[in-house]
């Protein structure tokens, strides 16, 4: 595995005590942590949420995805793990604004649902979210696959 440097690991103390004091990281801070989420295994996810809202679509493949996740973090290889949970939005026709708090419940919800479903340590998963500026596809703003979950795996905490 990849080997973090003690950096990610106070930025990793300094965003979990940030995001617990206050519900949004500033710009400054999700660029710090997409610059360090780059290099490690990522995926993305599609969840599919309910029209501008958190609340994810019941009966959607996307319980089926979110359960294959939680099953691979629980298991002893990956039982030391951090990840992040990145949320994004597609373009949602309202400000900016808008679409950071958006992306962030989202974040946040598919991180509620790993921690229920699956018992894992909350301070395994950080979440943060990048509204819409971070599509996937940039010919298409509004596109589906823009509202999605990316998933990065930034090691062990021995690795740290």
């Amino acid at each position: 595995m990849i080997a973090w440097s003690s950096a990610f690991s106070v930025l990793t103390v300094c965003l979990t005590g940030l995001y617990e004091a206050r519900a949004s990281l500033s710009e400054r801070e999700r660029e710090e942590i997409a610059e360090q989420s780059k290099a490690p295994p990522s995926m993305d996810l599609e969840v599919v949420f309910e029209s501008r809202s958190s609340k994810i679509r019941i009966r959607s493949s996307a319980f089926i995805a979110l359960e294959a996740l939680g099953r691979a973090l629980s298991s002893p290889d990956l039982g030391n793990d951090t990840f992040i949970v990145a949320g994004h939005s597609a373009v949602e026709g309202r400000n900016d604004e808008y679409s950071q708090e958006l992306s962030e419940q989202r974040a946040s919800s598919v991180k509620r649902f790993l921690i229920e479903n699956f018992e894992l340590a909350p301070d395994r998963i950080i979440t943060v979210g990048y509204g819409s500026s971070k599509p996937k596809n940039v010919q298409d703003l509004y596109a589906q696959e823009n509202q999605r979950v990316q998933i990065v795996n930034m090691g062990t905490s021995a690795q740290k």
